[in-house]
């Protein structure tokens, strides 16, 4: 039963990146989110390098939402 729980937040995070920062839906493409590793798609290297910047707090806000740690790292492709 736990095994589904992980599954359904895997794709709970990448469904609801957007719903989490909206100010980024111009601009970020939520690909997957494997072994707490989420990752994003974003094509402007500009702003590639200030997500990067902004990383730790991207993850407290999304582990935040969910109420425990479900993204240790974040990966831009």
């Amino acid at each position: 039963m736990e095994k589904i729980r992980d599954l359904r937040i895997k794709y709970k995070v990448v469904e609801e990146f957007l719903l989490i920062f909206p100010e980024f839906a111009d601009f970020v493409i939520p690909v997957k989110l494997n072994k707490k590793v989420l990752s994003l798609r974003v094509e402007n290297s500009v702003m590639r390098s200030e997500l990067n910047l902004m990383q730790e707090e991207l993850k407290g806000k999304i582990n935040k939402y969910y109420n425990k740690e479900v993204v240790n790292s974040i990966k831009f492709v």
